[in-house]
């Protein structure tokens, strides 16, 4: 899943996993800002006023 956050120039990667990467864009390249663990995320977006927002769904278990 990617979300890119148009203020802060910043595109978030997550994974199914749970791991989230952070990239700066500036200037046409990509610099890794950081990277995180979130393992109950399945789905990731930009607030409004910037940064990342997480939201967590059900585990597959739950789902049966």
């Amino acid at each position: 899943m990617l979300a890119y956050d148009h203020n802060a120039h910043r595109l978030y990667m997550a994974a199914e996993c749970g791991t989230v990467t952070v990239l700066d864009l500036r200037d046409h390249r990509l610099t890794v800002m950081g990277l995180t663990i979130w393992p109950a995320a399945r789905t990731i977006n930009t607030a409004k006023t910037g940064g990342a927002d997480r939201f967590p769904a059900a585990s597959r278990d739950e789902d049966r």
